[in-house]
């Protein structure tokens, strides 16, 4: 893989790989997320293909009423602009089997019993009524994140699956939960928070 690779599954279960993009569209900074936007619309609109994300942290650069982590060393949106994707029935398989990782969360035991705490509470009080309580994990870094990708694709078996890689930095997205899915003027939404049966 190489630098501004991607690849995602199409929705009908086959996979997308989109090479060597011909221009890059990144916002570093909240106010530049907008602008940044704008430009992949622009894109689309003229039938260019356009693949990559946008991170959560973001959405204080179209919101400032959103509150999130300051932005990092990694984009807030990163799109780039494509000739059109290969089709492939499979992943390609990887250069090299992905090592065992040795994950660790990023609280403490008590942090997050406080935190669980406090979730009650709130929703004991009528504050809110769900909370997507999510922390991070960390391992040290592997010598082929594509190959913890096709690992991790394999255990889940997701159908939104997706392999962003930025050189110095990858995204391994295996994520059960299809945020939303534009199909010309429908928009398709299949979240799973709080939707999915308990078990």
């Amino acid at each position: 893989m190489a630098n501004g690779d991607i690849i995602t599954r199409d929705g009908h279960g086959k996979w997308l790989r989109f090479r060597n993009p011909v221009s890059v569209h990144t916002a570093m900074e909240t106010c530049e997320v907008a602008s940044v936007l704008e430009a992949v619309d622009v894109a689309v609109s003229k039938g260019i293909p356009v693949a990559g994300f946008i991170a959560y942290e973001a959405a204080s650069g179209l919101d400032a009423a959103l509150e999130t982590h300051a932005p990092d060393r990694y984009p807030l949106v990163w799109f780039g602009e494509y000739s059109a994707p290969d089709v492939l029935d499979a992943l390609p398989p990887p250069r090299q089997p992905a090592l065992d990782l040795s994950w660790s969360p990023s609280t403490s035991d008590s942090e997050y019993a406080e935190a669980l705490g406090r979730i009650k509470r709130y929703m004991l009080a009528g504050d809110t009524y769900q909370v997507n309580f999510t922390i991070r994990l960390h391992a040290h870094a592997v010598d082929d994140a594509y190959s913890l990708f096709c690992r991790l694709q394999a255990s889940q078996l997701s159908e939104n699956a997706a392999y962003v890689d930025l050189g110095e930095t990858a995204i391994c997205s295996v994520s059960p939960e299809l945020f939303f899915e534009l199909d010309g003027d429908l928009i398709r939404a299949r979240p799973m928070k709080g939707t999915a049966p308990r078990g």
